[in-house]
């Protein structure tokens, strides 16, 4: 397939298609489900009037409005939790409430102030999923519409467990299911991001395989120097427009990593958190009467702590299989042309993997790298842990046995 043909054709206004569930067509139908979970949170204050994504006025009123109405219930469940009288919280249900409140509940804020650095985001993707075909489109949302719609269910039909007879249980409740969907829906959002630039390098990576059938035909025209002049001005006519691609690429791999700098920092230490806690809470209540449950989780400690691993797992799987995709590039570009003879292609080829070389398109938070090693890290952390506090429950029950 022609990267140039596709290309013109994103330029082209496109008729509103009717969305379908895992037969995407276009950017717009893939992110479909994500988009209507933003918009039911109020945090998509963004309309689609093809071929380009821009800020509606009326949505990032109502946007706005919920997130003051958010920030208002916050502070007043950081309040009770700290000053309030209501419920009493031990030492480690303090520290715990007040990190979510604090890390999950104000990087939402933190992510509407960036509301046109998201945009930007959109409408880099939108441009830069051009090149990919119809059958990409709906291969990628059998994974991707699985997922957001599997997700936000389970989240979902907790809504009407937090309903409790305290208002302010049933308050801080709500306020926290709704911090826990706000950042799903981010956390979904930079997820699919992912996966559109890993297939959009996959079919850089297609590009230039068939790149080998026109080094085919120039090896074999040293008997027609005529035909040898018209292969090798498309050979690198071609190399060129794949470099702008690969640029464009690179560019929304970088604003991505810009834009969710944050909140992949805040989602990294979170989910350090809540699985730790919930963990320690697990083993304390399984030796004493268990409390009844004034939280929105049916199975409280186990269902989060789950939740936030398998979220932040399905994170590093995108990001570390989107960047082995990119460093494939070279070794394929090499592979391609390592037997060429001509020296404008060969010139354009050494280019062309110098760009790939000084383009990293490694997704990170800077601090750290989004892949299996750190992954490993955070999984080791938390077993350190647990085993800490298993040796000390046991210091405590032979303390208090020779009591």
């Amino acid at each position: 397939m022609m990267l140039t043909a596709k290309v013109k054709e994103c330029g082209k206004v496109k008729t509103r298609k009717t969305w379908e569930l895992f037969r995407a067509t276009d950017f717009e139908s893939l992110m479909y489900p994500c988009v209507c979970t933003c918009w039911l949170l109020g945090y998509f204050p963004y309309k689609y009037q093809p071929p380009v994504y821009s800020l509606s006025k009326q949505r990032f009123a109502i946007s706005t409005s919920i997130m003051f109405i958010f920030v208002f219930l916050l502070f007043f469940v950081i309040y009770e939790i700290n000053i309030g009288t209501r419920i009493n919280y031990s030492i480690p249900e303090l520290i715990h409430g007040n990190m979510y409140a604090f890390l999950d509940g104000l990087v939402i804020v933190v992510m509407y102030l960036l509301t046109d650095a998201r945009l930007s985001v959109i409408q880099n993707l939108s441009r830069t999923s051009c090149i990919l075909s119809t059958k990409d489109f709906k291969d990628l949302s059998k994974l991707i519409h699985t997922k957001d719609i599997l997700g936000s269910l389970f989240l979902a039909i907790h809504i009407p467990n937090c309903f409790k007879h305290n208002i302010f249980v049933t308050v801080r409740n709500l306020t926290n299911i709704y911090i826990m969907m706000a950042n799903f829906s981010m956390d979904i959002f930079y997820i699919n991001c992912v996966c559109i630039l890993k297939d959009c390098f996959k079919k850089m990576e297609e590009s230039i395989r068939q790149l080998k059938k026109f080094r085919i035909n120039d090896h074999m025209s040293t008997q027609t120097f005529m035909h040898h002049e018209q292969i090798s001005p498309l050979v690198v006519m071609k190399l060129k427009n794949l470099e702008e691609k690969h640029l464009e690429i690179s560019d929304g791999v970088e604003l991505l990593n810009h834009t969710f700098m944050i909140r992949i920092t805040i989602a990294a230490i979170t989910t350090f958190i809540v699985i730790t806690f919930d963990i320690y809470f697990y083993i304390i209540y399984s030796y004493s009467e268990f409390p009844v449950n004034s939280k929105f989780w049916y199975k409280p400690y186990v269902m989060p702590a789950a939740f936030y691993f398998i979220k932040f797992w399905m994170m590093i799987w995108a990001c570390e299989t989107a960047t082995n995709r990119a460093r494939e590039m070279k070794t394929t570009l090499w592979d391609v042309f390592s037997a060429t003879n001509d020296p404008f292609v060969k010139r354009e080829v050494e280019i062309f993997s110098l760009q790939i070389m000084h383009t990293t398109n490694i997704f990170t938070a800077k601090t750290f790298d989004m892949n299996s090693s750190f992954l490993a890290k955070i999984v080791g952390g938390i077993i350190m842990y647990i085993l800490i506090l298993i040796q000390f429950l046991l210091n405590y029950v032979v303390c208090t046995l020779h009591m």
